[in-house]
Order: structure tokens, then sequence, then C-alpha cells
């Protein structure tokens, strides 16, 4: 299956590159990793166990560490089954639950036809890298990872996350992190200790993460000897835009 041979090649180019590769069921350990790294500037509700009832059977996190057990980067997903993700944003339960309740709705601008919005989907985020390992393409390996073993475990038919406007506008989420698109989801969002701001989703379907599974591996077999450094983040820049032209194809 390409999604997991390509799982395999990035793991063996992130052991190369001399981190070590855990894929790890559920989210257990998820938190007290998240909350002590260096640099995260707010948590990640969405992913509490304390607010969702998040198992193996729904959840899991990649972590790439050092071989001192030190945390180099990491990121999570949830498998979300839904007749509408919108009125989950509205009334904020996506991130917190039936546990919390709050008296204004989100402004959701998003169209309530979007098939991204229903079905089995895949919510990833939490992504994080070391400061001292960013520009060297860990995120491009994490969002990818992630991917792969969500349509190993679950075949959904949309994965997506979701960006903050300045991240939306470098547009890493389509070069890098290799969604689709980038769409305006709502306004007024609210992240705890930041302004309110506007809240993009960055979607993907199950045609297009196949096409981007069978490009990416094409790519990293290709060349055997890669490792995860600058030269090799700049090489990926001109295959970004090559896969989002085929999957914007594949639409």
């Amino acid at each position: 299956m390409p999604a997991m041979r390509l799982a395999n090649e990035i793991a063996d180019l992130v052991r190369r590159s001399g981190a070590q590769v855990e894929v790890r069921p559920g989210v257990e350990g998820f938190k007290t990793v998240a909350f002590a790294v260096e640099g995260k500037r707010s948590g990640n509700p969405e992913f509490d166990p304390d607010l969702h009832p998040l198992t193996p059977a729904n959840s899991f996190w990649i972590r790439f560490r050092e071989p001192d057990d030190s945390t180099i980067a990491f990121i999570a997903a949830r498998l979300i089954q839904t007749d509408s993700l919108r009125n989950m944003a509205v009334d904020r339960s996506l991130w917190y639950g039936d546990k919390i309740r709050f008296s204004e709705p989100l402004d959701v601008v998003s169209d309530p036809d979007d098939p991204v919005l229903n079905g089995e989907i895949v919510l990833d985020g939490s992504m994080w890298v070391d400061p001292s390992y960013r520009g060297r393409a860990y995120s491009w390996c994490l969002s990818r990872m992630l991917r792969c073993v969500a349509c190993d475990l679950w075949d959904p038919e949309h994965y997506f996350g979701f960006s903050l406007a300045r991240l939306a506008e470098s547009r890493l989420p389509v070069y890098s992190y290799g969604y689709a698109s980038i769409d305006h989801f709502a306004r007024d969002y609210l992240v705890p200790g930041l302004p309110r701001c506007d809240l993009y989703i960055t979607p993907l379907n199950r045609q297009q993460a196949k096409v981007q599974f069978a490009m990416d591996l094409a790519f990293l077999q290709g060349s055997p000897d890669l490792v995860l450094d600058r030269d090799f983040s700049q090489s990926l820049k001109q295959h970004g835009v090559e896969v989002a032209g085929e999957m914007a194809a594949a639409g």
C-alpha cells in the first residue's frame, strides 16, 4: 500500500538524520510532552482526553526524539465521525467536547454544504518542532507520516487541520504540510492568551491524499540518501508546487 510504504520511507529518512520515531496509539503521554516543550504558546483542547473520549481506536500521536529521549517534534491525530463538523465548531464542542459550554457561538463562515464538513474525517494538529530543528523539513515528515498512518487505520473521506492567519498567509499548509487549499472558516476565534482572530481550514480529500502519497513516495525513493537538513528543505519547494498542482487536478 503506497501510504505505508511512504510512512516507512519517511521513518527511514528521520532515522538517517539521527532521530527516533514513535507512533503512539491513543493520546497517553501527549499532554505531558506537549506542555513541557519550548515555545508552544497554547494547549490543544481538541486532543485532550479529559474533554473527549479519545482511545487507541480513534486517535494517535507521533513523536520524533533524540536518543537521550528529548523531544524534537510531534503531532496528533483524531478520527471524527459527524454529520456536521460545522455545528461542532459553532458550539465549540470540536475543541471542548460537551463538558464546557459557551454562551457565544463561533462565527463560522464556511459553507454548510461543503463535503469536508461531514462524514468520517481526520483532524490533525498541535504540530510542534523544536526551534533548533526548524527549516529542516521535520514538519513535512510529521504531516505526511500522520496522513499515512491515518489512511492505514481508517481510510477517511477527508483530512483537515486549522491555521491562524499568519500561517495561512505563508502558504505553508499547502506547500509544506501538504493540504490542498486554505479556506476561511470562522471569524473571532479565540485562542487562550491571544487576540481574537480568523480561523482557516486546510482540507484534503481521499483522492488527493492518494495522489500525494504516490508523488512523495516516488520523490523519496528517487533520492535514497537524503537526510533532514536545509538542502533537503530547499529541494522540497518545487516538489511541493508540483504535488499541489496534481492534487488540485484530482480535486
